[in-house]
């Protein structure tokens, strides 16, 4: 993966083989992002594997299951809708920390996929990243933190398990 450098002061978006990432929230993301509120979760697709690994490795950053903080993932919205997110954090509440652990972060996220889910708020946080808020039928809600996003579309949703 290479870092593309978009202003000389931080990065505005990865590439990632064929796929743009996308990482600065700018006015024109950020309402593009704000059309998909109120859409129902129709799948949900965790990856073992997250873009954040690498950089971790070299920072000495322990990216083993039990102790991954950052995934990756696909959110599977209606209207085939994909929403592929990158290096986030979850969070149950936002005065606790992340969740910790891949099984857990896959407990946390099926959980909501199974209780009839939309993505509730599109928002940005004090420093103008990307926040998600997934929330169920219940009430019950994910607080999503992306480092990285790309949108697209789908045709058939995936299998349930955890993908490589």
């Amino acid at each position: 993966m290479s870092h593309v450098n978009g202003n000389g002061n931080h990065h505005e978006y990865w590439t990632g083989g064929d796929r743009l990432i996308q990482t600065d929230l700018n006015p024109l993301l950020f309402v593009q992002l704000q059309t998909l509120q109120g859409k129902s979760v129709q799948g949900l697709a965790l990856w073992q594997n997250s873009i954040a690994d690498e950089e971790l490795m070299e920072l000495d950053g322990d990216v083993s299951p039990e102790n991954r903080i950052f995934v990756d993932f696909d959110l599977y919205l209606e209207g085939h809708v994909l929403l592929e997110i990158y290096a986030a954090t979850i969070y149950r509440d936002l005065d606790e920390a992340p969740i910790m652990g891949l099984d857990a972060i896959s407990q946390a996220l099926g959980d909501m996929t199974e209780q009839g889910t939309i993505l509730s708020d599109v928002a940005m946080d004090d420093e103008d990243g990307l926040v998600l808020v997934l929330t169920t039928q219940d009430g019950v809600s994910l607080i999503i933190a992306p480092s990285g996003w790309a949108l697209g579309h789908w045709d058939e949703l995936p299998d349930e398990e955890l993908l490589s």
